[in-house]
């Protein structure tokens, strides 16, 4: 009886696996939000949680973010600025937030690799990104990266936060990091 009630369960779980998914999908190329929390600087809007919001608190510090690398300022130069001022990681903003109440993420800090996803996440243009990972949890499989060809990336969908200018200023820089670092190497 036990493995008749588990291949049920498990024929089950596929089925509603293959209904749920096109739903989700559909969902994404139409720009809107199925992601379980806003991206920092954002929030999901009251009356429908498929809408990004502006969090003004958070969005300011994206600003800051963004300004200080277009003064020219590295990733570590930022992270260790924005622990000198006490702001809290986006993490432990969301738990302070009481959006994640988890013991762990109040005990967060900032590091160069979420600051360097900040400035790298066109959310900020007001852009839907979405799709970066995918995984058949029905299969078992874990989460995967997905190429940034396969993304789902609809334009405009919510207010921005920071102007086009300086967010395409700013990959510039990050370009020609990365080629300097090559033509060291």
């Amino acid at each position: 009886a036990v493995h008749l009630k588990n291949l049920i369960n498990d024929v089950y779980a596929r089925d509603i696996s293959h209904k749920i998914c096109p739903v989700l999908r559909n969902m994404q190329e139409q720009g809107r939000y199925i992601g379980s929390m806003a991206a920092y600087g954002y929030k999901k809007s009251e009356r429908d949680r498929h809408i990004l919001e502006i969090d003004p608190e958070a969005a300011q510090v994206v600003r800051s973010i963004f300004q200080w690398r277009v003064m020219g300022l590295k990733y570590s130069q930022i992270t260790r600025e924005l622990r000198r001022q006490e702001i809290p990681s986006p993490n432990r903003y969301r738990d302070e937030q009481g959006i994640m109440k988890d013991p762990r993420m109040a005990e967060t800090i900032w590091k160069n690799t979420t600051v360097q996803r900040i400035l790298s996440n066109q959310i900020y243009l007001g852009h839907m990104v979405q799709g970066r990972k995918r995984a058949a949890l029905w299969k078992g499989e874990k989460q995967k990266e997905v190429p940034r060809e396969q993304w789902s990336i609809v334009p405009d969908t919510h207010e921005a936060i920071i102007d086009p200018d300086t967010f395409w200023a700013v990959q510039r820089m990050g370009e020609r990091t990365s080629e300097e670092r090559k033509s060291r190497s």
